[in-house]
């Protein structure tokens, strides 16, 4: 069941504006998220109950969606006896499947947001491969972790593209990601702000 009313819903996303906060909701129904993006809200996670309909719904009020598919891969080894690579997709597995590709075919703009902490710290490349396993493009992965992510933070400006004028904010690893998304997994060079902190 939705735990917010609209109303209560929008004199939150009304305080945090008025503040310059963003708004990030955790919604797994349709309600949940419909109520939410009739309040005015920048992102909602997870939405595995989404309906083509509120997906519509979010992509036209520019409400970005962090599918968290990784973590439903978790959470379902840990409580629906999952075996990667050895047993079918649980039900909560294919939910969020539908979802994402909901959205997807809604328009709706789709950042990387992993849950991480409901699997291992440090292994956050995993959403990647399940966004791209799920139904993206390599190239449209890297786009929401990087760009689209930028964007939700606000720092589109500066953040999320090798450009001119943008922070220097690098990884790279030896095989190329937009060919095998698997390749994000082996990051071999980190560069913050210009500083070099990890080279091969």
């Amino acid at each position: 069941m939705a735990t917010f009313s609209i109303e209560e819903l929008k004199a939150a996303v009304e305080t945090a504006h008025s503040l310059g906060r963003p708004v990030a909701v955790h919604a797994v129904t349709n309600e949940g998220m419909r109520r939410a993006a009739l309040a005015g809200v920048d992102t909602i996670e997870h939405g595995y109950g989404g309906t083509e309909e509120t997906f519509r719904l979010m992509a036209q009020r520019h409400i970005t969606y962090m599918p968290t598919l990784t973590a439903v891969a978790a959470t379902s080894e840990y409580f629906q006896h999952y075996l990667p690579g050895q047993s079918p997709p649980t039900p909560s597995m294919i939910a969020a499947r539908t979802a994402f590709g909901l959205a997807m075919k809604s328009g709706v703009t789709i950042g990387l947001g992993s849950d991480v902490g409901v699997f291992t710290h440090g292994t956050n490349w995993r959403e990647l491969e399940w966004m791209v396993r799920d139904g993206m493009t390599p190239i449209q992965a890297l786009t929401a972790a990087t760009a689209t992510d930028a964007g939700v933070i606000g720092h589109a400006a500066d953040l999320g593209r090798i450009k001119t004028g943008y922070l220097a904010d690098l990884i790279a690893m030896p095989a190329d990601p937009t060919s095998d998304i698997a390749a994000a997994s082996h990051v071999d060079f980190v560069m913050k702000d210009g500083k070099v902190y990890r080279r091969p």
